[in-house]
């Protein structure tokens, strides 16, 4: 209660007067830590879960502290999870994968979350959108937008953060034709209906799109 309202000093003193901890309790404090951006007190819950040993973290444990590694540049604590995660078996989660890929992206090792990818037997919506926010990071627009494309020849569900993403990666390109073809997809998802969605979308996409095309 007191991590989701952003109180994580009350939450590290209830957490201290446990008399012993589950794994439920570890997570909290972990995922409450991200939530606040806290990273480092996050990752340092997380080597204090693997020293008192009396639980073995989960994919909810390891997802996070990735997140905290991806949000602070912590690569080297990064790998060393990646290491835990084979240890564990959990390297064939998908919501781990994920995790994985996205902490090495954001810490300059893209070519590593590429290779992931590629070995990925199944990929969700997250990991193509982790994928294209890559891309469009390291400023490789068209390989953003291919990968858009592979993404809709698999049957994979676009959602915002999708298009978000892609619509970017074609302004910057100025490539109008395909813009106007998501634009049309859009439409044809609901993403076009809502108010939040639509405003975001079109500030993802820099206001460049041609004013006569109207939501």
């Amino acid at each position: 209660m007191y991590a989701k309202c952003g109180d994580m000093n009350a939450s590290k003193r209830m957490f201290d007067e446990m008399p012993q901890r589950n794994l439920v309790s570890w997570n909290a404090m972990i995922v409450g830590f991200v939530r606040n951006k806290l990273y480092d007190k996050a990752i340092w819950t997380f080597r204090a879960l693997l020293l008192d040993g009396s639980v073995s973290p989960d994919q909810v444990s390891i997802s996070s502290v990735l997140s905290a590694c991806a949000n602070s540049g912590g690569l080297d604590f990064g790998r060393r999870v990646h290491a835990h995660v084979v240890k564990l078996g959990l390297e064939s989660v998908a919501y781990v994968k994920n995790s994985l890929m996205d902490m090495y992206s954001k810490c300059g090792r893209f070519e590593e979350a590429l290779g992931l990818f590629d070995i990925m037997n199944e990929r969700d919506v997250v990991t193509w959108n982790t994928m294209m926010m890559g891309w469009v990071q390291n400023d490789h627009f068209e390989e953003a937008c291919s990968c858009f494309q592979a993404m809709m020849r698999e049957e994979i569900l676009p959602d915002e953060a999708t298009f978000s993403t892609v619509l970017h990666a074609s302004a910057s390109l100025a490539a109008w034709g395909q813009g106007a073809a998501i634009h049309t997809l859009i439409i044809k998802t609901g993403f076009g209906d809502e108010t939040p969605s639509k405003c975001r979308i079109v500030d993802s996409y820099d206001c460049s799109l041609p004013a006569a095309w109207p939501w």
